[in-house]
């Protein structure tokens, strides 16, 4: 009776040991869905004007409209104006919401959710930002030949310059710094308050 039982044994050990290695060599089967966001009329698209929103669940650009530019949304399109500014196109962090600059009889603004914020000469390239929880929007804005930050339709004070890229907001979005330039000074802002006055360095000081 012992043999039996053994070569049982082994016949079940070496049968678990092939059903093992059948399910390893078995390439993974994994099911692949493909949803359509949007149609995309690709003769009228403006190539620098394309945002995915960070849930990539819409889809924002810029697109000719006979002598004007608007932006489309979703499929939706926007209010036409003379120029939809590059580098000013963003959705929020939550995806919830969309900025982008726009140009309009020689001034520009600020278009948030679809509503007008105020124009000035011109608005900083590239300097618009959402704080992390998408509830305050900051950027650069030109007048009178000096720059200012504009935080949810707040202006901040003019400067002779803002220090491009700075804008940070805290990771809880209640804050915000920049760099700032008065003359030769430069310093940082920090909630609207300057910090201490500095003279730039000089290479091989």
């Amino acid at each position: 009776m012992t043999k039996p039982i053994i070569c049982c044994v082994m016949f079940v050990i070496l049968l678990s040991y092939a059903i093992t290695t059948a399910a390893e060599d078995r390439p993974v089967q994994r099911t692949v869905t493909e949803k359509r966001l949007i149609q995309i009329d690709f003769a009228s698209l403006i190539p620098a004007l394309f945002a995915v929103s960070p849930d990539s669940q819409r889809v924002a650009y810029g697109a000719r409209a006979e002598q004007k530019q608007v932006v489309i949304v979703d499929g939706k399109q926007g209010k036409a104006y003379q120029a939809i500014l590059s580098g000013m196109l963003r959705f929020s962090p939550d995806s919830k919401r969309l900025a982008y600059g726009v140009q309009q009889d020689r001034q520009s603004f600020l278009v948030v959710d679809d509503k007008a914020s105020k124009a000035y000469a011109a608005l900083g390239a590239g300097t618009l930002r959402f704080s992390p929880d998408s509830q305050r929007v900051a950027y650069t804005v030109v007048t009178d030949n000096r720059m200012r930050v504009v935080v949810n339709d707040t202006e901040h004070p003019p400067y002779t310059a803002i220090v491009a890229d700075s804008l940070t907001f805290s990771p809880n979005g209640q804050r915000l710094a920049y760099g700032a330039a008065v003359g030769t000074q430069m310093f940082v802002v920090l909630d609207g308050q300057e910090g201490p006055r500095y003279d730039p360095l000089v290479a091989d000081s």
